[in-house]
């Protein structure tokens, strides 16, 4: 069995800012290395699912699966998890004056 990975920054980005970009699965493949596509059917609200395709290994081709928002509390945390796998990932975002600290944890 897999661990856990956690890993904590600080951005130099309103608090606003970073929780666009990390709550809505949309954006992730831009900036989340294994994950090639996100198609999403409606607004991802708490609850919601999306399909999440990643390669996660580089010799395979990219594996499709359905991710569920865990839960979606506004400028505070966002929580994604695999409905196959189990996997997940677990963001919390703390302001800090101009910046925004960021704690990732995933398992």
């Amino acid at each position: 069995m897999a661990g856990t990975y956690r890993h904590q920054t600080l951005i130099e980005a309103p608090i606003e800012d970073v929780w666009a970009i990390i709550s809505d699965p949309l954006t992730h493949p831009e900036w989340w290395p294994d994950v090639v596509d996100v198609r999403i059917e409606e607004p991802l609200v708490e609850g919601g699912e999306y399909v999440r395709s990643s390669r996660l290994l580089p010799f395979l081709d990219a594996v499709e699966a359905i991710w569920v928002a865990e839960r979606l509390q506004d400028l505070k945390e966002a929580r994604f998890r695999c409905t196959v796998s189990g996997t997940w990932a677990h963001f919390s975002v703390t302001p800090a004056q101009a910046q925004t600290f960021v704690e990732l944890e995933t398992g």
